[in-house]
């Protein structure tokens, strides 16, 4: 069983604060007997829980001139809101936690769709 959790680094004493929470939430629902692998997020605010999808988020280049031939790369995630509380990306940006059942393949769909149909609000 693995479970990754994400934060921004200005924010990992609240992420620290949401784990209790986060790890009852998990256990009352028993999440790891429907998949071994989950990713969590958590955001500065403290929402509502969410069973998400991985979406929304691409990474965009800039380039900046350093003198000379040299340029420097400077990547960016860029937040594709599409106001779908199924997304992690957009349930992140309304200040709730995701909760996103993994496999190799990324969202495990079938996962997604029997615990956001049970668990979501």
């Amino acid at each position: 069983r693995v479970m990754g959790v994400s934060t921004c680094p200005s924010n990992i004493d609240h992420a620290v604060e949401q784990m209790d929470r986060v790890y009852d939430f998990i256990v009352r629902n028993d999440l790891f007997s429907h998949n071994p692998i989950y990713n969590v997020n958590i955001p500065p605010e403290q929402g509502k829980i969410y069973i998400t999808r991985q979406g929304g988020a691409y990474y965009s280049d800039d380039f900046v001139h350093q003198g000379g031939d040299l340029y420097k790369q400077c990547g960016k995630m860029v937040f594709n809101d599409q106001n779908d509380l199924s997304l992690d990306t957009d349930t992140l940006l309304r200040g709730n936690i995701s909760i996103t059942p993994l496999t190799i393949e990324r969202t495990n769909v079938a996962v997604f769709r029997t615990l956001s149909e049970k668990l979501n609000p």
